[in-house]
């Protein structure tokens, strides 16, 4: 009884097995890359697509730039008045503390 069993079980197996070996033994697809470029228009509007990001990316980049120079500028404009306006104090002060030449020291 339990050959009989195994027969009808075999049977079932082998009714299924050439699919499950059909997947087991077929081999991966394998994508293989091209060693030379074509220029298709694809491949040429791709490209253009990865430049004009590119270049999107470094007028931004750019423009951050400009706006660190302008205020680097200001604060560089600020500094010298104050250094200017700091210096002529000084210089007003040293005046006042000398005394005048032509008055003569006893």
């Amino acid at each position: 009884m339990h050959h009989i069993t195994f027969i009808k079980c075999q049977d079932q197996v082998s009714y299924f097995l050439p699919f499950r070996l059909r997947e087991a033994k077929v081999a991966p697809h394998i994508q293989y890359k091209s060693t030379r470029t074509h220029r298709t228009r694809a491949y040429v509007k791709k490209k253009m697509a990865n430049v004009e990001q590119e270049n999107a990316g470094f007028r931004e980049e750019i423009g951050n730039l400009k706006e660190g120079m302008e205020k680097m500028a200001a604060m560089m404009e600020t500094m010298m008045i104050a250094q200017a306006q700091a210096q002529a104090q000084t210089e007003a002060d040293v005046v006042v503390s000398q005394p005048p030449a032509d008055i003569p020291f006893p």
